[in-house]
């Protein structure tokens, strides 16, 4: 089952399809960032580890809605 998401840039109306798996990947990549920013605000890693660990989870998860999340959820 695909849940459909109209996007928000109004580029064109036609609407976003995405998958549970999509989805879940979202889920995931958001959890993972939250969990990186708190170890860095902890100093428990650098903020260069912070973001190449960013840029791994980048490619793990290929999150395609996090562009329109707010940086600070």
């Amino acid at each position: 089952m695909a849940v459909d998401i109209k996007k928000l840039a109004h580029l064109d109306d036609e609407p976003l399809i995405i998958t549970r798996e999509q989805l879940q990947n979202e889920f995931d990549y958001i959890v993972a960032q939250q969990m990186l920013r708190d170890m860095a605000q902890k100093g428990l890693i650098s903020l260069s580890e912070l973001d190449k660990i960013t840029v791994l989870n980048l490619e793990i998860f290929s999150p395609e809605l996090t562009s329109i999340m707010p940086t600070n959820a």
